[in-house]
């Protein structure tokens, strides 16, 4: 009977602990899209980046080689954008570990350049769990600190 109780606390204490809303920072966030993932919780879709940089294919091209750390392989061009797959890290809160994961991002170049990011997926498991304590503001902060630095990189635009 001790053992019943036992368990039906951990499982009513996990239960309320349990979220399934997205974590209220990406929420509010236009630029981040979520999803419903297979498990029935949202995940990270797709996370969008403007900067009202310009920047022509090459520069972006030129630019995410040289400050995208974990690239796959060079980026290519695709329908007058430049796109790439890499991989980088961010800490979930404690206890946890650093969590590696993968994504795609798009430039798209021209007056301002826009940087999306998709198919964000931990390396060796599934899509990144939206919810609130489990770490996808901290991979938000990873991406938006690629697009910086991407951005840091473009050449200054001539007047």
């Amino acid at each position: 009977m001790l053992r019943k109780m036992v368990t039906f606390s951990l499982i009513t204490l996990i239960n309320g602990c349990a979220s399934n809303n997205v974590a209220p920072v990406l929420l509010s966030n236009p630029n981040v899209k979520t999803v419903v993932g297979a498990q029935g919780y949202p995940v990270l879709d797709v996370i969008r980046f403007e900067r009202h940089k310009p920047s022509t294919l090459e520069q972006a091209s030129q630019c995410i080689k040289a400050s995208v750390d974990g690239l796959e392989a060079a980026p290519i061009l695709i329908a007058q954008n430049v796109q790439a797959s890499g991989t980088s890290s961010f800490e979930p809160p404690p206890p946890s570990i650093g969590k590696p994961f993968r994504f795609t991002l798009t430039a798209s170049t021209g007056t301002s350049t826009v940087f999306t990011f998709e198919r964000i997926r931990y390396t060796n498991a599934g899509p990144i769990g939206a919810i609130e304590g489990i770490g996808a503001e901290n991979a938000y902060e990873v991406m938006r600190d690629i697009a910086d630095r991407i951005e840091r990189c473009l050449p200054l635009a001539s007047t």
